[in-house]
Formats: C-alpha cells, sequence, structure tokens
C-alpha cells in the first residue's frame, strides 16, 4: 500500500519583524487533529522530549480530533503566526481542500510545511473470524460477499481510506468502509473484518495474528500487480 506520511506544518510568518523575534519565547504548542493512541499521536508524543530539549521550552501534545481534521486545523489557523503552534498531520489535511467545497483555512496558502516526520507502509489486517489467510482468498470471499465485509478507517479521508479504495478498484470488490475517529478507536477488536494500519509487531489478540498482506503497484495504463505473503506473526 502507499506510504503513510505524516507532516509538520506550521501558519505562515506574518512578517519578517514576527520571524526575527526570539525563538521560542514560550512552550510549543502541538496540535494533533486526532485521538490518542494512533499512529499520529505516538509520532508526537515520541518527537516532544527531544524537540523540547533541541528549543529549550516545553512541547505540549494537544489531540484535537473532529471533522476529519479539520478542528485541528482550524486551531493552528486561528493561533497567531509567530510559530508557537505547530500542526502534526498526514493526509487528511491534503485531502480535505479536494474533496471539501469550503474549509475555513486556505490549505496551501495559510500554513507551511516545515519536515517531514515520518513515512511508513500500511499492513491490510483481518479478524481471525474471516476465513481467508491469503490476499486471494480474501478476494475471492469478498467478491462472494459483496457489500458485507468492512474495513476500519482512522479517519473519513485519509490515508487508510484512500489505500483502501485504490485497493477495492484494483481487485473489483465491494467491501464498506467503517471511519473511526482515530487509529487507535478503529483498531478495537471484533468490530470489523478488516484494517489498514501500520505495521507494528501483531500480537495474538491484537490484530488476530493472522493477517494478509498486500503491496499495489500502480502505473500509469497498467493493472494493479498484487504480490501477497503471510504476516510472520
Amino acid at each position: 500500500m502507499r506510504p503513510l506520511a505524516v507532516l509538520l506544518v506550521m501558519t505562515l510568518l506574518l512578517s519578517g519583524e514576527v520571524a526575527a523575534q526570539d525563538f521560542p519565547s514560550r512552550s510549543v504548542r502541538l496540535i494533533v487533529p486526532y485521538q490518542p493512541g494512533g499512529a499520529v499521536d505516538l509520532i508526537a508524543r515520541t518527537m516532544g522530549p527531544p524537540l523540547s530539549h533541541g528549543l529549550g521550552q516545553g512541547v505540549v501534545v494537544d489531540n484535537r480530533p473532529g471533522g476529519n481534521t479539520v478542528i485541528g486545523a482550524e486551531i493552528v489557523f486561528r493561533a497567531p503566526a509567530d510559530g508557537h503552534t505547530l500542526l502534526l498531520m498526514a493526509q487528511s489535511y491534503t485531502v480535505n481542500s479536494i474533496v471539501r467545497s469550503k474549509l475555513p483555512y486556505d490549505t496551501f496558502k495559510d500554513f507551511t510545511g516545515i519536515t517531514r516526520l515520518a513515512s511508513n507502509p500500511l499492513v491490510l489486517s483481518v479478524h481471525p473470524s474471516v476465513p481467508a489467510r491469503t490476499l486471494k482468498e480474501l478476494v475471492t470471499l469478498a467478491r462472494l460477499r459483496p457489500g458485507d465485509l468492512t474495513f476500519a478507517t482512522a479517519s473519513l479521508l485519509g490515508g487508510q481510506r484512500l489505500a483502501m479504495e485504490l485497493f477495492k478498484a484494483a481487485a473489483k470488490i465491494d467491501v464498506v468502509a467503517v471511519p473511526y475517529g482515530g487509529g487507535a478507536p478503529a483498531a478495537v477488536r471484533g468490530q470489523v473484518e478488516m484494517q489498514e494500519r501500520l505495521p507494528p509487531r501483531i500480537e495474538d489478540g491484537g490484530a488476530g495474528g493472522q493477517c494478509a498482506t498486500a503491496q499495489l503497484r500502480v502505473r500509469a495504463g497498467r493493472p494493479a500487480r498484487p504480490a501477497s505473503s503471510r504476516c510472520p506473526c
């Protein structure tokens, strides 16, 4: 699946005078527009202490989920543009500008990117109750039960959802998206049959210890080529 990229962005500095001021002059607020416990939140809390050490000021992680990340992004947009309020964002930030006719900010003019912090592959996992142990078996099952199988996503329109829609189109299957407010709620056992997630160690009882993985290579004018394997659980 396509990598999940995580970006650190900030509101544009309004003037050279603001940028020239001593920075940071107080603690830095790091807005995470997802619920605690998910991948982006984990990155924020991992980078917080070294970032605080480097800046010489405290870094406060502030989870503000909702609105497919628009709520958190708007908080950063309305904060003073002095670099003390940062936004940690995944693909939802860009996707919103494409699928929403109106946003309270301009995605490309009101923010500036600082750096890409992470890029990870996604693993397609299935609950152990699903009678499929390879990607081929999963596709066959989904074709026999169109619209019956469900998959969890960390947000309504994020990287996981887009990757799964790509997979659905390539495999010609119909499975139903169940969006959650973050990666941690989406990982609740027994709620859905499938989930695309970052590939941590998969333990029995979590993702079930059994999953199908797929990497889709999509090129213009060429069909997707799925390659499958069993997870070394």
